[in-house]
């Protein structure tokens, strides 16, 4: 069960999970509390069940009787949920219908929306586990809200190598710029997390002592005018592109001289993940599960958030050295060996064996 079934984090996870579990273990259904949006046409495509509910507002209780009657009739050993309104109506409904297995998948270690943390808090004891992104995340979710660790697992997300090794570079003349740009990109939901203003007041001072110095934002969410207003505000309007949201993500980031995440808060993300998979250098906030993806000094630079200033020294620092940059990238390839689809799904899949062997339903 996900909240959504738009292009991100979990969404892929999720849909990456679904299509590689063993069909001859699991029978996999979907529900979206949303629609079935991109990622879920796809499963539809590809055979899996997909019920979308369609719901407008995400506090609207009337819709457990709907999640109620799905589960009655389906009878899962395992309900999975995915994102926060999923984990929160998903406890209570497999609370009332009995489902043996309950586990819940945490992403990020939430800042904004604390009455999040409280409904969490009250239903924590409703699950077999919950599924951290990262090891920042687990302990922010012990730290916080007092979740035994026995309770709390970490599965990293996973890379799907083929597509990364298989990813060709988007030309610098195709964004519209010259071959000598320096082309700084990020991919994020345009939404107070991922902290682009502080990326904009950054490039005020990048442009200043390095003209040729160019952004791309791959992404759209909820601040998309705000920003646009800032970009005009600060008269970045000549050195910043905002791409919206672009299937050929992953193109336009093997094609960026340094990605940069300047994230207020965050979890395991995967767009710096595949940042770092692709060979470019990074600069990121030293937030959540930025500093187990990048090796600090090593494949990026990590740095303050909310701190425009060291995120412009950071990039002018990569910016005025090219062997630096080069090195880097090798370096951040390694996760390549660590951060794959194939462990994701296998750690997935002993996970619910085990929960399923606790519970005596394991044949």
């Amino acid at each position: 069960m996900i909240t959504d079934l738009d292009i991100g984090g979990a969404e892929k996870n999720l849909y990456n999970l679904v299509l590689k579990l063993p069909q001859d273990k699991f029978i996999p259904k979907i529900v979206s509390l949303e629609g079935r949006s991109i990622l879920g046409e796809k499963l539809l495509q590809k055979g899996i069940y997909v019920s979308p509910l369609y719901m407008i507002n995400k506090l609207d209780f009337t819709f457990l009787f709907r999640l109620i009657g799905i589960l009655k009739d389906f009878q899962p050993h395992i309900l999975h949920t995915f994102l926060f309104h999923a984990n929160f109506l998903g406890r209570i409904a497999g609370k009332i219908v009995g489902v043996p297995v309950i586990i819940s998948s945490v992403r990020v270690m939430e800042k904004e929306k604390k009455w999040h943390l409280v409904l969490e808090s009250l239903t924590q004891n409703w699950i077999d586990m919950e599924i951290c992104v990262c090891k920042a995340v687990k302990e922010f979710r012990h730290k916080t809200l007092g979740i035994p660790k026995e309770k709390l697992k970490v599965i990293y997300n996973g890379l799907d190598l083929k597509k990364i090794e298989s990813t060709q570079p988007c030309s610098k003349e195709k964004l519209g710029f010259t071959k000598d740009t320096f082309l700084i990109g990020t991919v994020a939901r345009l939404s107070r997390q991922k902290g682009i203003p502080y990326l904009l007041f950054a490039m005020k001072k990048v442009v200043r002592k390095l003209p040729q110095a160019r952004l791309v934002i791959v992404g759209q969410g909820e601040k998309n005018e705000e920003i646009k207003n800032l970009i005009i505000k600060l008269h970045l309007s000549p050195f910043v592109k905002l791409l919206g949201f672009c299937e050929n993500a992953l193109s336009i980031i093997a094609g960026l001289d340094i990605f940069v995440l300047p994230s207020l808060w965050e979890g395991f993300p995967n767009a710096l993940l595949e940042a770092q998979a692709l060979g470019i250098p990074a600069v990121a906030t030293k937030v959540g599960g930025n500093g187990e993806i990048i090796k600090e000094g090593e494949s990026g630079i990590l740095v303050p958030p909310g701190d425009s200033l060291s995120l412009a020294e950071a990039i002018l620092t990569l910016a005025r050295d090219k062997n630096l940059r080069k090195r880097m990238s090798s370096m951040a390839k390694d996760v390549k060996k660590f951060f794959t689809v194939e462990k994701m799904v296998r750690d997935h899949i002993s996970l619910y064996e085990e929960l399923l062997k606790q519970k005596g339903l394991d044949n």
